[in-house]
Protein backbone atom coordinates (compact mmCIF):
# COMPACT_ATOMS: atom_id res chain seq x y z
CA UNK A 1 0.00 0.00 0.00
CA UNK A 2 1.11 3.56 -0.67
CA UNK A 3 0.41 6.44 1.68
CA UNK A 4 1.19 9.90 0.33
CA UNK A 5 1.84 12.85 2.63
CA UNK A 6 0.93 15.96 0.66
CA UNK A 7 1.25 19.57 1.75
CA UNK A 8 3.07 22.81 1.19
CA UNK A 9 6.75 23.22 1.88
CA UNK A 10 7.25 23.50 5.64
CA UNK A 11 4.08 21.59 6.57
CA UNK A 12 6.05 18.79 8.25
CA UNK A 13 6.04 16.03 5.64
CA UNK A 14 9.75 15.28 5.96
CA UNK A 15 9.52 15.59 9.74
CA UNK A 16 6.89 12.83 9.79
CA UNK A 17 9.28 10.52 7.94
CA UNK A 18 12.10 11.49 10.29
CA UNK A 19 9.88 10.64 13.28
CA UNK A 20 8.96 7.28 11.75
CA UNK A 21 12.67 6.58 11.39
CA UNK A 22 13.35 7.72 14.95
CA UNK A 23 15.62 10.56 13.79
CA UNK A 24 13.59 13.19 15.66
CA UNK A 25 11.92 12.64 19.00
CA UNK A 26 8.17 12.39 19.25
CA UNK A 27 7.12 15.10 21.73
CA UNK A 28 4.13 13.11 22.95
CA UNK A 29 2.32 9.94 22.06
CA UNK A 30 3.73 7.25 19.81
CA UNK A 31 3.88 6.19 16.19
CA UNK A 32 1.80 3.20 15.14
CA UNK A 33 2.39 1.05 12.09
CA UNK A 34 -0.21 -1.66 11.96
CA UNK A 35 -0.28 -3.36 15.35
CA UNK A 36 3.19 -2.09 16.30
CA UNK A 37 3.81 1.12 18.18
CA UNK A 38 7.07 2.87 19.00
CA UNK A 39 8.25 6.06 20.57
CA UNK A 40 11.74 5.78 19.07
CA UNK A 41 10.86 4.98 15.46
CA UNK A 42 11.00 2.02 13.14
CA UNK A 43 14.44 2.34 11.59
CA UNK A 44 15.03 -1.39 12.00
CA UNK A 45 12.13 -2.12 9.61
CA UNK A 46 12.56 0.79 7.21
CA UNK A 47 14.47 1.65 4.08
CA UNK A 48 14.73 5.35 3.32
CA UNK A 49 15.55 7.53 0.32
CA UNK A 50 15.71 11.22 1.13
CA UNK A 51 15.42 14.42 -0.87
CA UNK A 52 19.17 14.96 -0.90
CA UNK A 53 20.60 11.43 -0.87
CA UNK A 54 23.91 10.95 0.87
CA UNK A 55 26.42 8.40 -0.30
CA UNK A 56 29.55 6.92 1.17
CA UNK A 57 32.78 7.74 -0.61
CA UNK A 58 33.32 4.69 -2.80
CA UNK A 59 31.93 3.20 -5.96
CA UNK A 60 28.32 3.22 -7.07
CA UNK A 61 28.23 -0.56 -6.57
CA UNK A 62 29.69 -0.20 -3.07
CA UNK A 63 26.90 2.25 -2.22
CA UNK A 64 24.27 -0.20 -3.46
CA UNK A 65 25.77 -3.19 -1.70
CA UNK A 66 25.77 -1.37 1.65
CA UNK A 67 21.97 -1.78 1.71
CA UNK A 68 22.37 -5.32 3.00
CA UNK A 69 25.38 -7.54 3.72
CA UNK A 70 23.86 -10.25 1.49
CA UNK A 71 23.66 -8.09 -1.63
CA UNK A 72 25.98 -9.29 -4.37
CA UNK A 73 27.60 -7.16 -7.02
CA UNK A 74 25.36 -8.80 -9.61
CA UNK A 75 22.21 -8.03 -7.61
CA UNK A 76 23.35 -4.44 -7.11
CA UNK A 77 23.93 -3.93 -10.83
CA UNK A 78 20.63 -5.61 -11.67
CA UNK A 79 18.79 -3.25 -9.31
CA UNK A 80 20.61 -0.26 -10.82
CA UNK A 81 19.37 -1.36 -14.24
CA UNK A 82 15.87 -1.98 -12.87
CA UNK A 83 15.55 1.59 -11.59
CA UNK A 84 16.75 3.04 -14.90
CA UNK A 85 20.45 3.62 -14.31
CA UNK A 86 21.65 1.49 -17.25
CA UNK A 87 22.38 4.47 -19.49
CA UNK A 88 24.12 6.29 -16.63
CA UNK A 89 26.38 3.28 -16.12
CA UNK A 90 27.00 2.83 -19.85
CA UNK A 91 28.11 6.48 -20.22
CA UNK A 92 30.88 6.00 -17.68
CA UNK A 93 33.98 4.04 -18.58
CA UNK A 94 34.05 2.49 -15.10
CA UNK A 95 30.34 1.63 -15.12
CA UNK A 96 29.26 0.63 -11.60
CA UNK A 97 32.81 1.17 -10.39
CA UNK A 98 32.58 4.93 -10.87
CA UNK A 99 33.71 6.56 -7.64
CA UNK A 100 31.23 8.79 -5.81
CA UNK A 101 31.69 11.29 -3.04
CA UNK A 102 29.12 11.80 -0.27
CA UNK A 103 26.98 14.04 -2.51
CA UNK A 104 27.09 11.78 -5.55
CA UNK A 105 29.02 14.41 -7.53
CA UNK A 106 29.06 13.61 -11.21
CA UNK A 107 25.53 12.22 -11.13
CA UNK A 108 22.49 14.22 -12.17
CA UNK A 109 19.77 14.86 -9.60
CA UNK A 110 17.60 12.19 -11.19
CA UNK A 111 20.46 9.68 -11.15
CA UNK A 112 21.08 10.37 -7.47
CA UNK A 113 17.38 9.81 -6.71
CA UNK A 114 17.37 6.55 -8.70
CA UNK A 115 20.54 5.37 -6.95
CA UNK A 116 19.02 6.15 -3.55
CA UNK A 117 15.83 4.30 -4.53
CA UNK A 118 17.85 1.31 -5.75
CA UNK A 119 19.72 1.19 -2.44
CA UNK A 120 16.47 1.40 -0.49
CA UNK A 121 14.90 -1.36 -2.59
CA UNK A 122 17.89 -3.62 -1.97
CA UNK A 123 17.42 -3.35 1.78
CA UNK A 124 15.15 -6.14 3.03
CA UNK A 125 12.75 -3.83 4.84
CA UNK A 126 8.98 -4.03 5.02
CA UNK A 127 8.63 -0.24 5.15
CA UNK A 128 9.85 2.04 2.35
CA UNK A 129 10.04 5.77 3.13
CA UNK A 130 10.57 8.11 0.19
CA UNK A 131 10.97 11.86 0.61
CA UNK A 132 9.94 13.74 -2.56
CA UNK A 133 11.00 10.92 -4.93
CA UNK A 134 9.73 12.65 -8.08
CA UNK A 135 10.98 16.17 -7.31
CA UNK A 136 13.13 17.71 -10.03
CA UNK A 137 12.41 14.87 -12.47
CA UNK A 138 11.04 15.49 -15.94
CA UNK A 139 7.62 14.05 -16.73
CA UNK A 140 8.92 10.82 -18.27
CA UNK A 141 11.35 10.18 -15.41
CA UNK A 142 8.62 10.97 -12.87
CA UNK A 143 6.29 8.44 -14.54
CA UNK A 144 9.06 5.83 -14.40
CA UNK A 145 9.67 6.59 -10.72
CA UNK A 146 5.94 6.32 -9.94
CA UNK A 147 5.89 2.93 -11.68
CA UNK A 148 8.82 1.73 -9.54
CA UNK A 149 7.06 2.95 -6.39
CA UNK A 150 3.85 1.16 -7.35
CA UNK A 151 5.84 -2.01 -7.98
CA UNK A 152 7.56 -1.74 -4.59
CA UNK A 153 4.17 -1.26 -2.91
CA UNK A 154 3.15 -4.75 -3.98
CA UNK A 155 5.41 -6.23 -1.31
CA UNK A 156 6.06 -3.34 1.10
CA UNK A 157 4.31 -0.54 2.88
CA UNK A 158 5.35 2.68 1.14
CA UNK A 159 5.07 6.16 2.63
CA UNK A 160 5.99 9.05 0.34
CA UNK A 161 6.09 12.77 0.80
CA UNK A 162 5.20 14.63 -2.35
CA UNK A 163 4.04 17.78 -4.04
CA UNK A 164 3.16 15.69 -7.10
CA UNK A 165 -0.54 15.17 -7.67
CA UNK A 166 0.36 12.40 -10.14
CA UNK A 167 2.11 10.48 -7.36
CA UNK A 168 -0.67 11.23 -4.87
CA UNK A 169 -3.19 9.91 -7.40
CA UNK A 170 -1.70 6.40 -7.29
CA UNK A 171 -1.62 6.30 -3.47
CA UNK A 172 -4.07 4.15 -1.54
CA UNK A 173 -4.19 6.79 1.19
CA UNK A 174 -3.50 10.51 0.97
CA UNK A 175 -2.85 12.61 4.05
CA UNK A 176 -3.02 16.32 3.33
CA UNK A 177 -1.06 18.45 5.78
CA UNK A 178 -2.01 22.12 6.14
Amino acid sequence: AITALVGPTGSGKSSVLAAILGLVPVASGSIALGASTATDGFSDRAAWAGQAPAFLPGTMVDNLMMADPGVTREAALAMAAHVGLSSALARRSLGGDVVLDERGSGLSGGERRRLALARALLKPASLLLLDEPTADLDDAAARDMIGLIREAAQTRTVIVTTHSEALAAVADHVVRLP
